[in-house]
């Protein structure tokens, strides 16, 4: 029988089996061996123990790091851990604390040189348990990067060795990548005291262990690790519970399978199962050897994701002493190749040109940046005479040293970009340009939406080349996630084009327009944005996209707009219409209606919809998705409910029922199983799919249902309903901006476009709810599957004008 892990940032759900009891849900994803309830055991708890916290002693007061004490209460939920693992789980079968007979008997007559041998033998295994348990922790590290980016803190909890290794991995985050104290603590149980010597009565309170955690006041975007070889300390136990309350994140580190961990039902369960150890139950051997190597690959990993490194060098560093100054300068030197780099050195004045007859002229110095040969005798001192102007920071002195930029802006630069030196290093790459002749051949339309991200390239004499990356919504990503994708696009488009010119008989490469490195200078670009209606910063994605594309806002070379409005350049380019009604139905819906101005120009004059998942989205492939899980969700229910009393046999756990609709079998089997109690959990604690992108996925179920490819097949009953209410809602949500008289039919056309509406069959069970609802009938109708190209016409006219 098997159970998952729980990979949500959401806290754990019962999930109810069918003869009606709730069972906490640990995991979804990996499937691991179910726990198995054990013999009862009996533990008494005692008093105990200061925590240790690494990295925040000065916040508590007069500079202690012991939070206040919280009396116990016999009755609390902290203080029953003996009451429930004793229920559960027996020390005696822990298998840490089990003794291997066979070993055992050889032990006390090996010589020394077979005992070393023998000992190695016994910590071979720890490899292949951590092996084991990698897709855990590697979900657990992207989840750690998304709270830390968002200003989140990560707590090492552990008592013993366990609390040593969580310490000293700790400890070494500040000097190895510069990490602010407060980011990652570690609390131990028994103090700073327990750090250097052991206190084993420290661990036995869990009350102590949540007063630990309470006196850190845990948020919801912080996330508290467990180290536990038994997977079952008080201390450790009381803080994760005090965790989840605080709707934090909870991982586990445990040797041992079942757990206290997994009764608690921690959102990521690492079980590094190494087995009985050298010596019984000394878990400092092959148990600490894996929390250290889990808790390093933890925490390293996570850093080279927040840009902490680069190419396996120490980068974010700060020189201290002697030999982190030797490994500064051998940082720089190979960050730079060995050859010369921008150095700061002497503090030059100028003047501001400000002055008035009460004050002297404004001075002011900088430190400019000069080339120097890193080979020379001299280079040592001027590299370590620069890396403490850098602050003694290694990755902003490599960062002046490859850029030339002084110290500001390489600065701002760094921070733009989240200190990632990989794309500093990109972004100051010198832009490639092109001929004179060339500067205006080349136009640049953006399609950027919630699934992907479509452009189109087009040159002046009409060749139009197209390219794809992935979803750039900007309210789902950074403005450097959404330039990444529109940069790939692009470059996808440019090879695309490229390969048009050149064809399979030029042999001529250097006659191709286009030319092979980077993005060139385009003469117009219209970008248009999933989400940027509503944004709160448009300005920082438009000075990216400025610094990629050689355009500017400014001087109208480049648009920007949301994704609807690029529907409008249908408009533009068709002299019989003076506007229109754009309607998108893909992953999200809205509607827009757009005018075309005397200069030929199109702008968008108002919009119904486009307020996202949450509060919109009426129509789209999200709606439909939603709908059909709702039946399905709602039919099992009624399955149950008639079961249960009538007194019937529910289904066998785990396999549909023989009355499942065929809805609810195709769904199911679209996720990847045939257990009607997983649904909610792959849909909501998916690690690799957003919820909102899961539901849109199961309109394709949807859609095949109803509009099956064999011609004698009969349609879904249901699925074809669920459609024909998701294009009602599409038309409802619209009919207010369609009968206003911001439109006008007789003159303007629709214009439908997205995913669903390219859909033959779902366009006409719309438009048939179009004219139910008596909307008029406009000019003219035209489906458009690329808005991105009929934008680059428009630009091409624009430009032509």
């Amino acid at each position: 029988m098997s159970a998952t892990i729980a990979l949500s940032d959401r806290g754990f759900s019962p999930t109810r089996h069918a003869n009606g009891h709730a069972r906490e849900d640990h995991s979804m994803s990996f499937p691991l061996e179910q726990d198995k309830t054990l013999q009862n055991g009996n533990h008494t708890s005692r008093g105990g123990g200061k925590p240790h916290m690494m990295g925040l002693q000065d916040s508590m007061p007069n500079g202690h790091a012991e939070p206040a004490r919280r009396p116990s209460s016999p009755g609390s939920e902290l203080d029953t851990v003996t009451a429930e693992l004793g229920d559960t789980i027996s020390l005696n079968q822990l298998q840490t604390e089990s003794c291997d007979a066979a070993w055992a008997e050889r032990i006390d007559t090996l010589g020394t040189a077979d005992l070393c041998a023998e000992f190695i033998n016994h910590e071979s295994s720890v490899l292949p348990a951590i092996t084991a348990a990698l897709p855990v922790i590697s979900a657990l590290v992207d989840a750690l990067v998304k709270r830390l980016q968002a200003g989140g803190r990560v707590f090492y909890v552990g008592a013993g060795n366990s609390g040593r290794v969580a310490s000293m991995d700790c400890s070494e985050m500040g000097p190895t990548f510069s990490v602010d104290p407060s980011q990652f603590i570690a609390l131990v149980a028994g103090g700073s005291r327990a750090v250097m010597q052991a206190r084993e009565d420290a661990e036995d309170s869990e009350s102590n262990g949540a007063a630990a955690l309470e006196a850190m006041q845990p948020k919801a975007q912080d996330a508290i690790i467990g180290i536990s070889a038994s997977g079952r300390t008080p201390f450790v136990l009381g803080a994760l519970r005090a965790a989840r309350n605080a709707g934090a994140l909870t991982a586990g580190i445990t040797n041992c399978q079942p757990s206290g961990f997994g009764r608690l039902g921690v959102q990521y369960l690492v079980k590094a199962l190494t087995g009985p150890e050298f010596i019984a139950g000394s878990t400092r051997l092959k148990a600490g050897t894996a929390a250290k190597q889990i808790l390093n690959m933890v925490s390293t990993i996570t850093m080279v994701h927040l840009g902490k490194t680069y190419r396996g060098l120490m980068l974010d560093v700060r020189v201290r002493n002697h030999k982190l100054r030797v490994r500064g300068r051998r940082i720089l030197r190979q960050v730079c190749g060995g050859g010369p780099a921008y150095l700061l050195g002497k503090v030059e004045t100028y003047s501001t040109g400000r002055s008035s007859l009460s004050t002297p002229q404004d001075v002011k110095s900088i430190q400019i940046p000069h080339l120097v040969d890193l080979s020379s005798p001299s280079a040592d001192a001027a590299i370590d005479s620069h890396i403490q102007l850098c602050q003694a920071n290694v990755k902003l002195a490599c960062a002046v040293a490859v850029s030339g930029l002084d110290l500001a802006a390489a600065l701002e630069r760094l921070e733009r970009i989240n200190g990632r030196f990989y794309e500093f290093l990109a972004l100051s790459q010198p832009s490639p340009l092109l001929l004179p002749s060339q500067n205006d051949e080349l136009v640049l339309a953006i399609d950027g939406g919630g699934t992907n991200c479509k452009v189109a390239v087009a040159t002046r004499s009409g060749q139009i080349a197209h390219g794809e990356a992935g979803a750039c919504n900007i309210t789902c990503a950074t403005p450097d996630e959404l330039v990444t994708q529109i940069r790939t696009a692009t470059l996808s488009a440019l090879t695309n084009l490229r390969n048009n010119q050149t064809g399979p008989s030029t042999q001529n490469k250097q006659q191709c327009l286009v030319p092979e490195t980077d993005v060139p200078r385009f003469s117009r670009v219209w970008a248009g944005i999933s989400g940027l209606h509503y944004s709160y910063n448009p300005a920082a994605l438009a000075y990216r996209l400025e610094t990629l594309l050689s355009v500017s806002v400014r001087d109208g070379s480049l648009r920007m707009t949301s994704d609807a409005p690029l529907l409008g350049a249908c408009v533009g380019v068709d002299d019989s219409v003076q506007g229109g009604l754009c309607v998108i139905a893909g992953t999200g819906s809205v509607a827009v209606a757009v005018r075309k101005r005397p200069d030929g120009s199109v702008d968008q004059v108002s919009r119904a919809g486009g307020w996202g998942h949450l509060l919109g989205d009426d129509g789209s492939a999200f709606d439909i998705g939603r709908r059909a899980l709702q039946a399905v969700l709602a039919d099992m229910a009624l399955l149950a409910d008639e079961a249960g009393l009538f007194g019937e046999d529910l289904p066998d756990q785990g396999h549909a029922s023989d009355e499942a609709s065929g809805l609810e079998k195709a769904v199911l089997a679209a996720l990847g199983t045939n257990d009607p109690a997983q649904l909610l959990p792959l849909i909501l604690y998916n690690a690799d799919r957003e919820p909102k992108h899961q539901i849109a996925e199961v309109a394709r179920v949807v859609t095949a249902l109803a509009f099956p490819d064999d011609d004698d097949a009969a349609p879904d009953t249901q699925a074809l309903g669920i459609l024909q209410d998701a294009a009602s809602s599409l038309v409802v949500s619209i009919k207010r901006l369609a009968t206003s008289r911001l439109c006008t039919p007789s003159s303007d056309m629709l214009i439908l476009s997205g995913a669903m509406l390219n859909l033959a069959p779902y366009r006409a069970l719309f438009l048939d709810a179009w004219e139910r609802q008596g909307l008029p009938a406009f000019r003219k109708t035209i489906v458009v599957k690329s808005a991105s190209e009929w934008a680059t016409r428009f630009l091409l006219r624009q430009t032509a004008s």
